[in-house]
């Protein structure tokens, strides 16, 4: 048994908590269903843009969208949240 194969992504649990669609964030940060979907179970990786966009849309940080936990990212991820993380502060209250 996959030891993820019971636990939602958070992106999900924040859909579900907060009655979005995955369909209506997709289209909310300006990319397809599919995009998403792929990016959730861990085929690509989001730009830092796109990182970016899903963090301000849910709240959630760079670590939460990426989860660490659910998907095994390589070096390139953590830089991404690195930078991803480091935008939003110097963004401050946009």
């Amino acid at each position: 048994m996959d030891m993820n194969e019971n636990k939602s992504h958070p992106l999900h649990t924040w859909c579900e908590a907060n009655g979005v669609s995955t369909e209506q964030l997709a289209s909310d940060c300006g990319i397809s269903r599919n995009m998403l979907s792929q990016c959730i179970n861990g085929w690509r990786t989001p730009s830092r843009e796109l990182l970016k966009r899903l963090c301000k849309r849910t709240g959630l940080r760079p670590d939460q969208v990426l989860d660490l936990e659910f998907i095994d990212f390589n070096k390139r991820a953590n830089a991404i949240i690195e930078d991803v993380a480091r935008q939003l502060e110097l963004d401050g209250a946009d």
